[in-house]
């Protein structure tokens, strides 16, 4: 343990890493701000004028506001929703909703209110073959009111459209959407918009993990310090052991309070009633995963705290191999940016078992963790369907021990 701490103390001296930590930190608290700032509400005042507030002040208005459209959703009030948008169309057209002809207040107390609902009756209703989303304005009620049967249909629909080649991949989505609580639950609070920032900070947090990573021992190749250590009585492989273990002490206490300062902010800020709400009504009625907005939260820092670790894990295989700070860091940020590229430049089976394999292949822009759980995607290998969150995350566990293992072997039979 002395030796343990003592390198502690060293790289928590490191100008670079105090930096790094501190960076991380105000980082988080602009991210968990900004996503405060942006609401805004609008409501009348007694003096006939429309009034618009914004951030916390926003938030409360709109929960005051919003109450009579929250707790289960049953289909009556589906119903009644669809009532009251027809309605709104009758009298504004769809453009005139959207882009002004209705006063912004009442926008703000008739339709925001509901627009999650009438967004997943489009949906569920889309037309089966091509999957455009069904005209609102020819819904009945009676379609309103067998909505949840019809999100069964929906999901058989395009899991069928989708993988048709693949029927593993089919069981397991109806298998996991069989397990989801119907009638759907919605309170006004963090929503993905909100959730957008938490990726953002997740792979801000994972850049910043593997700079910490890059130098721990290509800095003492570098400088010829590691000569002198390796003659040391603990030299060799507790010495790299201690490192490893302090730098993955590091990265994942920085990543764990930095997370759990953006969650805590921002669902005391929107309200905690607001993770009930089921991910069903949040990004779509055929999400099959059987959670709520607070659990995808969860699952969301969890699978990014393990592909910090398989991330920097890597990375430190490269520092035992590499004898310059230099190209280890280089290679440490392309080895975050290259499963952005991939998602981009490569597609099918054979890309996603390459993004997959990455430790950083959740973590990014477009090809975030959190945006798998609430698709459809799944990787192949014959008969054998695996749905993406699943690889992904297997994949970081798996390859943690793996390539901490390959950077103890390396660093023993480094010739200086």
């Amino acid at each position: 343990m002395r030796l343990y701490y003592v390198e502690l103390r060293r790289q928590l001296k490191t100008k670079s890493v105090c930096i790094l930590i501190a960076i991380g930190f105000l980082l988080t608290l602009v991210l968990s701000y900004l996503p405060i700032s942006y609401i805004e509400y609008t409501y009348e005042s007694d003096k006939g004028t429309s009034v618009t507030v914004s951030g916390l002040e926003a938030i409360q208005m709109r929960k005051a506001a919003w109450e009579d459209y929250t707790g289960k959703i049953e289909p009556e009030k589906i119903a009644a929703a669809l009532k009251q948008y027809q309605e709104a169309l009758s009298q504004y057209g769809e453009d005139g909703i959207f882009t002004g002809d209705m006063p912004a207040s009442e926008y703000h107390e008739k339709i925001a209110p509901i627009y999650r609902w009438i967004y997943r009756l489009r949906e569920v209703y889309a037309n089966p073959q091509t999957g455009s989303a069904a005209d609102i304005s020819n819904l009945s009620e009676q379609e309103a009111l067998d909505f949840y049967n019809q999100c069964y249909r929906r999901l058989d629909a395009l899991m069928s459209m989708e993988q048709q080649e693949h029927p593993s991949a089919i069981s397991q989505a109806q298998e996991m959407y069989g397990k989801v609580e119907m009638p759907f639950i919605y309170y006004p609070g963090v929503d993905g918009a909100v959730i957008d920032y938490m990726v953002f900070l997740i792979v801000f947090l994972v850049i910043i993990g593997v700079i910490i990573a890059a130098p721990v021992f290509s800095s003492e190749y570098q400088t010829g310090s590691d000569q002198i250590l390796r003659c040391t009585k603990h030299g060799m492989h507790k010495l790299a052991s201690t490192k490893v273990k302090v730098t993955l002490s590091i990265v994942t206490a920085l990543y764990i309070i930095c997370t759990l300062i953006f969650f805590i902010i921002v669902n005391t800020a929107f309200g905690w009633d607001g993770c009930k709400t089921s991910i069903q009504v949040a990004f779509s009625a055929t999400c099959f995963l059987p959670i709520n907005i607070g659990q995808i939260q969860i699952i969301t820092m969890v699978a990014g705290l393990f592909a910090l670790l398989a991330s920097v894990c890597l990375v430190l295989l490269l520092s035992s191999k590499l004898s310059t700070v230099y190209t280890t860091t280089v290679i440490a940020l392309l080895l975050c940016f290259v499963p952005m590229i991939l998602n981009a430049v490569l597609s099918g089976n054979i890309g996603m078992w390459i993004r997959c394999l990455f430790p950083t292949g959740g973590v990014g822009l477009s090809n975030s963790f959190f945006y798998e759980l609430i698709d459809t995607n799944f990787i192949y290998a014959g008969s054998i369907s695996i749905w993406i969150p699943f690889a992904l995350l297997g994949f970081s566990i798996i390859e943690i021990p793996i390539w901490s293992a390959l950077t103890f072997r390396y660093y023993k039979k480094h010739q200086v």
